[in-house]
């Protein structure tokens, strides 16, 4: 192992009253406006009872929130729109899915699935804005795509309510190849048979120079590579997870490699082409690895939590060990990870509420610090998000 000198200091933390004693869910910023940081607070074991809450955090007031939500389940989701990054989508335990507008000075969402009888029936563990390819029927129209417990990727279009196409059933690993084969007897044997053929998805992550194709983990624990446009089967699987998927990420740098974080312990490397890991990466302390992502500036270096630790990876450096570990104080479990988009920081969140922002000491001296271009910052063709008190 080749030696760094990496580490990681504490900053500050965004946390209040309201906050206080919530599980983060999940991490989400602006795409437009990188100092807005949308933060989910929700369930993370099924008998927290607690309602669920959204705070928009900026930097320039850490002790309290720009604006907050409260939503009648626990969040388990969030994204922001890109083309319209004044609106926040989010994703709850209850299988609803709410629109919320940031330039409004209104609590209330602008639209959400609540009583429609399409939405989903067990908890959206994910959701994303994706933009259609131009040649589609409906050309240059974000949508949003969702996945579910309920086996269901679903895109929804939104209007002046919510319209909803499923794009994938996600059936078990043995079974994606065939069609599943129900008798024709009564109609409960039927619903018990259609049931028992799908699988829960956790996680799914949308293809960057591919807007068609993605990934998405299961419960089960494969990861099947679909399309968009071709809804009866998967393209690939991927075997080697023994446990529930919380994450799949592709890679910024390398179109055909990607990164998955499991309950079995593990974090693991997959290539294209190839239905077995490439490279498997062991918990140091033997817990749950609940979130991954790739660094937006070293093509070797990814960062994952994993109950009460967060981990350092350098593929460069080493393949069996991290190259730096931090430990979570007070028992606090450690539920998600993102890095900062404008500079060496990564945010982690807690079970206690918290969402802690550690610096990476030493960066530029430890990593292989890539050059990408940078997209054209079109600033004058995007809407922004103004905050009005």
């Amino acid at each position: 192992m080749k030696t760094t000198n990496l580490s990681l200091e504490r900053l500050w933390q965004y946390n209040c009253y309201l906050t206080h004693n919530r599980n983060v869910s999940c991490l989400c910023w602006n795409e437009q406006n990188h100092d807005i940081l949308a933060v989910g607070y929700g369930k993370f074991q099924y008998n927290d009872d607690k309602e669920g809450l959204v705070c928009c955090w900026s930097a320039k007031n850490p002790e309290f929130p720009e604006r907050y939500y409260q939503t009648d389940a626990g969040v388990t989701s969030l994204s922001f729109s890109i083309k319209r990054p004044n609106l926040l989508a989010i994703g709850l335990f209850n299988g609803n899915i709410c629109v919320f507008d940031l330039n409004r000075n209104n609590t209330s969402p602008v639209v959400d699935t609540n009583d429609y009888d399409k939405k989903h029936a067990n908890p959206v563990w994910q959701i994303a804005w994706y933009e259609r390819d131009r040649s589609s029927e409906i050309s240059n129209i974000e949508t949003l795509i969702s996945i579910s417990s309920d086996g269901r990727i679903t895109q929804w279009i939104l209007r002046k309510e919510f319209e909803a196409t499923d794009i994938m059933r996600l059936k078990p690993h043995h079974s994606s190849n065939t069609t599943c084969q129900i008798l024709k007897t009564n109609d409960e044997t039927q619903s018990k048979e259609y049931f028992s053929n799908f699988v829960g998805g956790l996680c799914f992550d949308i293809r960057l120079n591919d807007k068609t194709i993605y990934l998405c983990g299961t419960d089960e624990g494969p990861i099947h590579r679909c399309s968009t446009i071709y809804n009866e089967k998967y393209l690939e699987s991927y075997i080697g997870h023994t446990g529930p998927v919380y994450k799949v990420h592709w890679s910024p740098f390398a179109e055909n490699i990607f990164l998955s974080a499991s309950a079995d312990w593990t974090v693991r490397l997959w290539m294209i082409g190839y239905n077995q890991s490439s490279m498997i990466f062991s918990s140091s302390n033997s817990k749950v690895f609940f979130d991954a992502i790739w660094s937006p500036k070293s093509s070797t270096m990814f960062c994952c939590v994993s109950e009460n630790t967060i981990e350092i990876w350098d593929l460069s450096k080493s393949t069996l060990d991290p190259i730096c570990i931090a430990n979570s104080t007070n028992q606090r479990t450690l539920t998600s990870i993102t890095y900062a988009t404008d500079s060496d920081c990564v945010l982690v969140g807690t079970s206690d509420g918290a969402v802690w922002i550690y610096h990476l000491e030493n960066l530029s001296s430890s990593a292989n610090i890539d050059q990408k271009s940078k997209r054209p910052n079109d600033v004058g063709n995007r809407k922004t998000v103004h905050f009005t008190r």
